[in-house]
């Protein structure tokens, strides 16, 4: 089990109380598709313009960027659609890290994801990833089978 908090606030306040400073919101945008319940934007056209929207507010450029946290949503459409808007703006060699599939979907589980690359960025400590390998040998026994993972 665990827990992440993000407190924001002005650095300067931050910085007068003596906080540590684990990172800055250069800006932020929020998008939309529209769909029917229970169907997806599996283009993900929205992500690539609240990304393209968010690098423009911040005063950024793509290259200016060095990691993501995807979200891998195991949904063969939406990843790829996931894949194709970030490698079209970053390029192919953009770092990304899917937490999701080590910590699940729930209520706090972004501001836990969000906690934990920063923490990740500001002590240098790569995240864990899991090998294909390791996730074809636990469908093999059986506990990843309800998930509804694809592995091929």
């Amino acid at each position: 089990e665990g827990a992440g908090m993000l407190i924001m606030e002005r650095r300067e306040t931050a910085v007068k109380r003596g906080a540590r400073v684990y990172g800055r919101l250069s800006s932020g945008v929020i998008t939309s598709g529209s769909a029917a319940i229970g169907k997806y934007e599996i283009d993900m056209k929205h992500l690539g313009r609240a990304v393209l929207d968010a690098l423009e507010k911040a005063d950024m450029a793509p290259s200016d960027i060095h990691y993501f946290n995807v979200s891998a949503n195991f949904c063969k459409e939406m990843d790829q659609g996931e894949y194709k808007q970030l490698t079209e703006i970053f390029g192919p060699a953009i770092t990304v890290t899917p937490l999701k599939y080590l910590m699940g979907e729930f209520g706090g589980a972004g501001v836990i994801r969000a906690a934990a690359s920063l923490l990740s960025l500001y002590y240098q400590q790569p995240l864990p990833v899991l090998e294909i390998k390791t996730l074809k040998e636990k469908v093999k026994d059986k506990s990843l089978r309800q998930t509804g993972i694809q592995i091929g």
